[in-house]
């Protein structure tokens, strides 16, 4: 798998959460940590193998400055900012998303 950092927007693609969108709160050794805003926020974030995600080889900026800054970052802020992405890249997300 290639380099996923923090910030990654990534898409599970085992697990009972398979085809769900997240990003990257941190990468430890083989293993992510993951955040949506809503089931999996900042306070609980989801750990996952690298193995069992897909990279779509795109980050959201304003929130990979703010994780890396440690600045304040609310779970609405993380919701908000993959509804975006979802919305811009629907092509994409249709494509490589079980839905």
């Amino acid at each position: 798998m290639d380099t996923v950092t923090v910030g990654s927007v990534v898409i599970s693609t085992a697990g009972r959460d398979k085809g769900q969108l997240y990003i990257v709160k941190e990468v430890i050794n083989d293993y992510v940590m993951l955040i949506n805003g809503k089931g999996k926020t900042l306070l609980n974030p989801k750990k996952k193998n690298i193995k069992h995600i897909h990279n779509t080889y795109n980050q959201i900026e304003s929130i990979k400055e703010k994780l890396l800054k440690k600045q304040k970052l609310l779970d609405n802020d993380i919701n908000s900012a993959i509804s975006k992405f979802i919305s811009e890249k629907k092509e994409f997300v249709c494509q490589n998303r079980t839905v």
